[in-house]
């Protein structure tokens, strides 16, 4: 018998959101899943905002999503690091959210760890080569994301994991990933909804984040073709989502369809 959907990790950019603009039925879908009883968490790699601006955001495009629903990266980052007190960390981030790291020690020599996020802004060649020189003497590489490219209306660009793929090169070993496709990240969000991976749908627009992180948690999942969804990089190779949709639009028509079918199995076995 099938697991009704009680949950869904839903991702923000390129699913709910394109280009500044609200993707057509998205506000709409959402409304109508809260009203369904469907437990929401919003799970992104957007590493410019934290999550009260980003609530503030998607507001004002008609969405109600409260901050203590959002996810980011960048969050999921500033815990790890906080939890050891006596790790200094040296920080390559946005301004905007330098102050999710105010747990954390700060220091501009030696540190213990170097995090690196959102190269766009703040990035130089200085400030490349101080994060690999700091790397290079055995600092410990913590990332939000890999992600090695995003998409926007004028379509795409190189995102921060084009940049740390050439420091891991430099210093020969690999960072430690805090959001997605990271099993860490999904696994706490599974904690915060209070539900299982069966019960649970992630939906996002991109295969090697949303789909493979989905898939290696054992979650069903949702490709929407919207965002990196419409891309020809969006690679099957990187997993294969349970379901396809156009766009999120068509979300609570198929998790209306799955609890129904879940429902009329279970009185067909009453």
């Amino acid at each position: 018998m099938s697991v009704p959907v009680r949950a869904i990790l839903c991702d923000i950019d390129g699913t709910l959101m394109f280009g500044g603009s609200a993707i057509p039925g998205s506000v709409e879908a959402i409304s109508e899943l809260r009203a369904a009883g469907i437990a929401l968490r919003f799970l992104t790699n957007i590493s410019s905002l934290a999550p009260d601006a980003l609530a503030a955001r998607l507001s004002q495009h008609g969405f109600d999503i409260q901050a203590e629903e959002i996810e980011t990266s960048v969050t999921a980052c500033a815990s790890l690091l906080a939890r050891d007190v006596d790790r200094t960390v040296w920080l390559l981030v946005p301004d905007s959210v330098r102050h999710l790291f105010d747990q954390c020690s700060q220091t501009t020599r030696n540190p213990d760890t170097v995090v690196v996020t959102d190269v766009r802004h703040g990035f130089s060649y200085a400030a490349m080569n101080e994060a690999y020189l700091m790397l290079s003497q055995g600092a410990d590489f913590v990332v939000p994301h890999r992600t090695m490219y995003s998409v926007d209306e004028r379509g795409r660009y190189l995102d921060a994991g084009a940049f740390i793929a050439g420091l891991e090169a430099a210093i020969g070993r690999k960072a430690t990933v805090t959001g997605k496709p990271s099993a860490t990240f999904f696994n706490e969000a599974l904690r915060t909804v209070g539900w299982g991976a069966g019960d649970v749908l992630v939906v996002g627009d991109d295969m090697l984040t949303d789909i493979r992180g989905a898939e290696h948690c054992g979650m069903r999942s949702v490709l929407v073709a919207t965002g990196k969804g419409t891309t020809p990089y969006n690679s099957a190779s990187a997993g294969q989502p349970t379901f396809l949709l156009s766009t999120i639009a068509s979300l609570p028509a198929l998790v209306h369809s799955l609890n129904r079918k879940t429902h009329h199995a279970a009185d067909l076995t009453a």
